[in-house]
């Protein structure tokens, strides 16, 4: 029956959903007798793998018609990382119960990252707002985890961007400069949504009273131009900006 009980707790381990209905567990073991089936699930509930959902009912024999799976009781898993997060004083803020599903080796190819992730986290945050390359140096010593695999890592955590005071990062603006309309009172500047535009007007930027003469590249532009006073070095000037881009629905809003 021991062997009957496990082969039933794999097929649980892997079943997608919290609750399933007896017949639909019955069914995954239709080449099993009802004399076979029946302790194998019996004993999944006895030691609390399996709770029944009362309002459900039973069936011939007392079994629940449906049951909701344990995943502390299902998966071995549980016990280790529980007991491990203790040992480790791991951070109260990682919430482990992804692990809880999932095979021993996820939570120990993890593991070292956790770590690093729950040592920085007390203080961690009190270093100010950073950009996500910085953060994961400061926490991983690589600028490109949180990047690429490290993304991944948070989400299974529990865990966003904010939580470890990650700032978003505008990206530069891509712009030519007139010096000699920079030094007026009132500083001009034109955005132009295209390359083509931008190619043809650049060789004539002297003859124009414009400051600057910036790429837009679409949406981009809206966020980054909170970036222009700073890029071109007149913080406290007064900025004016024109904007020439498509005729559209998408332009305007822009």
């Amino acid at each position: 029956m021991d062997a009957d009980k496990e082969t039933v707790r794999q097929f649980l381990q892997t079943y997608p959903k919290k609750t399933l209905d007896l017949d639909v567990l019955q069914a995954a073991f239709a080449s099993w007798d009802y004399s076979r089936f029946r302790p194998a699930v019996a004993a999944l509930l006895a030691d609390g793998s399996l709770i029944a959902v009362c309002s459900a009912g039973v069936d011939f024999s007392g079994l629940p018609r449906r049951l909701k799976r344990v995943p502390a009781k299902l998966f071995s898993s549980v016990t280790t990382i529980q007991a491990e997060a203790i040992q480790l004083a791991l951070s109260g803020k990682l919430d482990l119960s992804f692990y809880y599903e999932q095979p021993l080796t996820v939570w120990q190819a993890d593991l070292p990252y956790i770590r690093k992730l729950s040592a920085w986290l007390p203080q961690g945050c009190s270093q100010g707002p950073a950009s996500l390359q910085q953060r994961s140096w400061d926490i991983f010593a690589d600028e490109k985890y949180l990047l690429e695999e490290g993304a991944g890592l948070l989400k299974r955590l529990g865990l966003t961007t904010a939580d470890l005071n990650i700032c978003d990062q505008l990206d530069p603006l891509m712009m030519a400069v007139h010096p000699a309309c920079l030094q007026k009172g009132v500083c001009h500047h034109l955005v132009v949504e295209n390359k083509a535009p931008y190619g043809r007007l650049l060789p004539h930027l002297p003859d124009l009273p414009l400051a600057l003469l910036i790429f837009g590249g679409g949406w981009k532009i809206a966020a980054n131009l909170d970036l222009l006073p700073r890029q071109c070095g007149c913080p406290d000037g007064r900025h004016i900006v024109w904007y020439f881009g498509d005729f559209d629905w998408e332009g305007l809003r822009i």
